[in-house]
C-alpha cells in the first residue's frame, strides 16, 4: 500500500524520466554516445583526444552495473531524486554538445578531454598602424596625395594635348556692279582670258511608218584617201573609186592629198577625208566598211600608192516605193527631240566644266539641225527612226581670273591680294547675239556683269601660323594687325593658363569665319 501511495506523490513527468532512464540503461547507444563525444572533439585539426581517455571511458561503460528497481518506497523516492539530478546534468551537457556518463558509486576518475578553442583570432594593430584613425589629422593624407597626383597628371595631359585655335574673320565687302568687260582667247598684260566649249550630240526617236513614198536615192558615205608618194597627189571632181564588188562611187569636188612623211625610218602616208556618192541609185550600193582603188590611175605607178578605205558604212541607197513617216508624225517627233536634245546638251556642257571654271546660261548658244529620217534600221518594218543633231557653244571663264577682273573693275587701286567672290555664280551675265561658228572663231568677246558681288580677301594661313609660333598671347593683336586681309581675329588657348602660343605649328589651328555673321566658313 505504501508503495502505491508514494508513486501517487511522484509527479508524472518524474515517472516519465525514470522510465526513459531505465529503457536506455546499458544499451549499445551508450557506446555510440561516447563515440559521438570522441568524434565531436576529433573534428578539429587543432584538438587531440588521448587514446587512454577513450579506452577508459569505454571500459567504464562496459563495467557499469545493471540497475535494479528497488521495492522499498523510500528507495524509490531517493532514486527519483537522484534521477532528477542526473537529468539536469544531462540537459546541461546536452547544451554544450558533450556527453558525460554517470559513474557508479565509487568510479575511477576519468580525465576530461582537453577542448581546444578553435575560435579564429586576428592580430590587433597598434594605433600607429591605424592609418585613418589617429588624432593628428593624418587620416586625410592619402586623399591629399591622391588628389595631388591626379592634378599633376591632368596638367601633364592638358599640356600634351594643348594647342591654340585662331578664328579669323577675313576682310570682306559687298559692292554693287553693272560693268561691261572684255575677255580674250589669247590674253596679254593681265587681260581676262576665256574659252569656248563646243559639244555636238544627236538624239533619235522611233515613230510609226504609216505613209508611203516613191524614192530614188543614191548611197553615200565618207572615205579616207591615202597617198604614199613623196609628192602630193591632186584628184579632180568626179574622180571614181571602185569597191571590190565593182561598184563605182565618185567625189563631188577636187582635192589635194598630202605627201607621205618619214620619221625614224617609218613612212606615214598623207591622208584626207571626203564624201563619195554612188554612181546609181538603189540599195545595192549600200555596203559595210571596205577598201577602194582609183581606176583612173590604173597602169601608172600611182595606182598602188593612192588608195582609199571607207570610214564607216555607206548607206542611204534606195529605190521604189517605201514606207515612210507622215509629216504630222515627223513634226511631233522633231518637237520632242528638240526638247530632249537641248536638255542633254546643257547637261553635257555643265558636266564638262572643270571645278575651277564657271559658265553662265546666257553665255551659251545652242544650234539644232532639222529632224531627218535616219538611215539606220528600226525595230520593225512598220517603224522608222527620226534623228536630230545639235551643237552647244559655251563661254567659260576661270573663277580666279574672273574674280580678279571684277575686283579690278570695282576697286580702282587693288591691293594685289587674292579675292574670292562667294556669290559669283549668282551674277547676271549678258552678251550680244552670236552664231555658234562666229563665237567659235572670234578671238575676243564683250559682255556685261550685273549684281552685288560679295568680295572676301584670302587669308595666308601658313604665314600667320609661322608668325605666331612661340609668341606671347598679349602680342596677338599686334601680330595680326600686319595683315590687311584680316578684319578681326580671336585666339583660344588650351590649357587656358598658357601665356604663349605653341612652338609646334601642328598645334595651331586656323578657322576662317564668314564675315557676314561670324559663323565658321571652313
Amino acid at each position: 500500500m505504501a508503495k502505491y501511495l508514494i508513486q501517487d506523490i511522484i509527479p508524472p513527468e518524474k515517472k516519465h524520466r525514470a522510465a526513459k532512464k531505465k529503457a536506455h540503461a546499458t544499451t549499445p547507444d551508450d557506446k555510440e554516445g561516447i563515440h559521438n563525444v570522441v568524434s565531436h572533439f576529433g573534428s578539429s585539426e587543432d584538438s587531440v583526444i588521448p587514446h587512454e581517455v577513450v579506452a577508459e571511458a569505454n571500459q567504464l561503460m562496459h563495467s557499469r552495473p545493471k540497475e535494479v528497481i528497488p521495492e522499498n518506497p523510500r528507495m524509490i523516492l531517493e532514486e527519483h531524486i537522484h534521477n532528477d539530478s542526473d537529468d539536469e546534468l544531462v540537459e546541461q551537457n546536452g547544451r554544450s554538445s558533450t556527453y558525460t556518463p554517470m559513474p557508479p558509486s565509487n568510479p575511477t576518475p576519468i580525465k576530461a578531454p582537453t577542448v581546444v578553442d578553435n575560435t579564429p583570432h586576428f592580430p590587433e594593430y597598434s594605433s600607429s598602424h591605424r592609418i585613418f584613425e589617429n588624432n593628428n589629422g593624418n587620416k586625410w593624407l592619402p586623399w591629399l596625395v591622391g588628389a595631388s597626383i591626379i592634378g599633376i597628371l591632368a596638367i601633364i595631359i592638358l599640356n600634351f594635348f594643348g594647342g591654340a585655335t585662331i578664328t579669323i574673320i577675313p576682310k570682306h565687302d559687298a559692292i554693287p556692279m553693272d560693268q561691261e568687260m572684255t575677255a580674250f582667247k589669247n590674253p596679254q598684260n593681265n587681260e581676262l582670258p576665256y574659252a569656248i566649249m563646243k559639244v555636238t550630240l544627236s538624239e533619235t526617236q522611233e515613230v510609226p511608218a504609216t505613209g508611203t513614198k516613191t524614192v530614188t536615192e543614191k548611197a553615200s558615205g565618207q572615205i579616207i584617201i591615202f597617198n604614199q608618194q613623196t609628192t602630193a597627189q591632186r584628184l579632180i571632181r568626179n574622180t571614181r573609186f571602185e569597191s571590190p564588188k565593182g561598184k563605182i562611187y565618185r567625189i563631188n569636188e577636187s582635192i589635194n592629198i598630202p605627201k607621205a612623211t618619214t620619221k625614224n625610218g617609218q613612212v606615214t602616208p598623207g591622208s584626207v577625208t571626203v564624201t563619195v556618192y554612188a554612181d546609181e541609185a538603189g540599195p545595192d550600193y549600200n555596203t559595210e566598211p571596205t577598201d577602194f582603188t582609183v581606176p583612173g590611175l590604173k597602169g601608172t605607178p600611182q595606182f598602188d600608192k593612192v588608195y582609199a578605205r571607207s570610214k564607216g558604212a555607206i548607206t542611204g541607197g534606195a529605190s521604189g516605193t517605201l514606207k515612210t513617216v507622215s509629216d504630222q508624225d515627223l513634226k511631233q517627233a522633231a518637237d520632242e527631240l528638240r526638247i530632249a536634245l537641248e536638255t542633254k546638251l546643257r547637261m553635257k556642257a555643265r558636266a564638262d566644266l572643270a571645278p575651277t571654271q564657271i559658265g553662265y546660261d546666257n553665255g551659251l548658244v545652242i544650234e539644232l539641225q532639222d529632224a531627218i529620217l535616219s538611215s539606220e534600221k528600226a525595230s520593225g518594218e512598220d517603224k522608222a527612226l527620226v534623228s536630230l543633231e545639235g551643237t552647244i557653244y559655251l563661254v567659260a571663264f576661270d573663277r580666279v581670273e574672273l574674280s580678279k577682273a571684277i575686283e579690278k573693275a570695282l576697286i580702282p587701286t587693288p591691293t594685289g591680294e587674292t579675292v574670292a567672290i562667294k556669290n559669283i555664280d549668282a551674277l547676271s551675265f549678258a552678251m550680244p547675239t552670236h552664231k555658234g561658228e562666229d563665237l567659235w572663231k572670234d578671238e575676243k568677246i564683250t559682255f556685261s556683269l550685273k549684281g552685288t558681288p560679295e568680295l572676301t580677301w584670302t587669308v595666308s594661313e601658313d604665314i600667320i601660323i609661322a608668325d605666331l609660333l612661340g609668341q606671347a598671347k598679349e602680342d596677338f593683336n599686334e601680330i595680326l594687325a600686319k595683315y590687311p586681309t584680316v578684319e578681326s581675329a580671336k585666339a583660344t588657348s588650351r590649357p587656358f593658363w598658357k601665356s604663349k602660343f605653341p612652338e609646334d605649328p601642328t598645334k595651331i589651328t586656323i578657322k576662317i569665319a564668314d564675315g557676314a555673321d561670324g559663323r565658321e566658313a571652313k
